[in-house]
């Protein structure tokens, strides 16, 4: 029993090293941009006019907007509650991905594999997520795309277990409901599920010559809440207003943008080294496949196909920002890199059940060196691995004292504020973001003509005039 329990701790290890820096860091967040805006607009007008205004003079991600403008703390004066939803999100992140590992291989590996798979997941997207700060750290950041992947894990698996038992009322509420709101939080999530569902059926069209009348209707039904969110008047008055691009969209121009930034952002996942380890731990897990059965479409699923399906998917979802003219942001990109890596599992699944049972050797190989291969993939890992952005600034900064710093200023403008709530005039300090631990804080806060965020809180606080002072020199 007691060796039962050793074997837990590298992967266990693994995943608190990988979330370590950004639980701690998320408990120092304090509210900015649109927190505020939001807060402003629902006090205002109430939380139906908030998402009437939200509607029509800026997006249509109408799940979202409507969850923000219930439980945003500010709604409620409490900046406490602000400390908590990038903690509380990352625990529910790493939870919901052992849940898919297990879901998917729990009859076929260990705990202890599936663990170690759970972990490298974890490390190889808090490595590669371009967007931490406005992304998970920033409030509205984390309700608009963070939390649409949490909420996407758990339908991708109601959705199997309804494509497995046909006619089963409970998962095909349970897969209209979710998929509905889930298209409701952005426009990246709205292409990945509309194109997987469909996808889905297509496949199971092809391999049992039937169409499915509840993958249908909730197909139909999905696209027309994605119909709603992409036609909302204020898509095309935010695109027309952040550049004036909408009367010269070029799809052929879109899709070369979405070629070059994808194709750029694997080679650099490559060149920095943790994609190849991850690989081969992948494999290690893997080591015991089920033979191939015809009976059961999934497994008929070609490997090229689900590599191809991968990468249209991850290139697609970089098309609405460029399509848009908006550009790709991180915290979008996370969404897409999140997808992305879990379309590498799969395609190694596939492609190991296809061929793995034909070279026994191998098999027996890998069944024998496994635990080898993965410690070799880890130091193979730290003795080439080329530090991120996101891990080498939240560990450094973390414990250097400035994210301790950046809070100290981020109460002391709070307190500001409040004191000068209702006056003509405040002055303002604030620090000049540089870096992953300090934009934590300070993502959005203001441009550089402390336009954007001023704006937000003078609505906010009816204040008519906010006047900045740096602190970072």
């Amino acid at each position: 029993m007691r060796n039962n329990y050793r074997s837990y701790i590298l992967p266990v290890g693994l995943i608190i090293f990988a979330i370590l820096p950004f639980f701690v860091s998320g408990f120092y967040y304090r509210p900015t941009a649109d927190d505020y805006l939001l807060a402003y607009l629902k006090n205002q007008n109430g939380w139906w006019g908030l998402q009437r205004w939200w509607y029509i003079e800026w997006g249509g991600r109408f799940s979202s907007t409507a969850l923000i403008g219930l439980i945003n703390p500010l709604n409620f004066n409490n900046y406490t509650l602000f400390s908590f939803h990038a903690p509380v999100g990352i625990i529910v992140f790493c939870f919901l991905l052992f849940v898919l590992t297990r879901f998917f291989l729990g009859p076929m590996v260990s705990n202890h594999d599936i663990l170690i798979l759970t972990a490298s997941i974890i490390i190889i997207f808090f490595y590669i997520a371009p967007g931490l700060s406005d992304g998970l750290f920033w409030y509205v950041g984390f309700m608009v795309y963070f939390l649409a992947i949490l909420l996407f894990i758990i339908w991708m698996m109601v959705l199997i277990k309804l494509i497995k038992k046909e006619n089963n009322t409970l998962y095909t509420s349970l897969v209209l409901i979710i998929g509905v709101i889930i298209v409701g939080f952005n426009e990246v999530i709205l292409c990945i599920t509309v194109s997987t569902i469909f996808l889905l059926q297509f496949l199971q069209f092809i391999y049992t010559k039937k169409i499915r009348k509840d993958l249908l209707i909730i197909s139909l039904l999905i696209i027309g809440a994605a119909l709603i969110a992409i036609l909302a008047p204020g898509n095309f008055v935010r695109s027309a207003n952040v550049n004036n691009t909408l009367p010269h969209n070029n799809i052929f121009r879109a899709i070369y943008s979405s070629l070059a930034l994808g194709t750029g952002n694997i080679l650099k996942m490559i060149i920095s080294a943790p994609l190849i380890p991850f690989i081969l731990l992948i494999i290690t897990v893997f080591k015991k496949v089920p033979s191939f059965n015809q009976n059961n479409y999934f497994n008929k699923i070609f490997p090229v196909y689900t590599i191809v399906v991968t990468a249209a998917i991850y290139f697609g979802s970089i098309f609405p920002g460029a399509y848009a003219g908006l550009g790709n942001y991180g915290r979008t990109l996370n969404v897409s890199y999140f997808i992305f890596i879990i379309g590498i599992v799969v395609s190694i699944y596939h492609l190991l059940v296809y061929y793995l049972p034909r070279y026994s050797s191998f098999q027996n190989a890998l069944k024998k060196y496994s635990t080898i291969i993965q410690l070799a993939s880890l130091l193979v890992s730290c003795l080439f691995f080329i530090p991120s952005n996101n891990y080498k600034t939240a560990y450094s900064e973390l414990f250097s004292g400035k994210t301790q710093e950046s809070l100290r200023l981020m109460n002391e403008r709070d307190q500001n504020l409040e004191r000068s709530r209702n006056k003509d005039t405040v002055l303002l300090r604030y620090i000049n973001p540089s870096s992953l631990a300090t934009t934590v804080y300070n993502s959005f806060i203001l441009d550089k003509k402390h336009e954007y965020n001023k704006t937000d809180l003078e609505l906010y606080y009816n204040i008519k005039n906010i006047i900045f002072t740096d602190t970072s020199k």
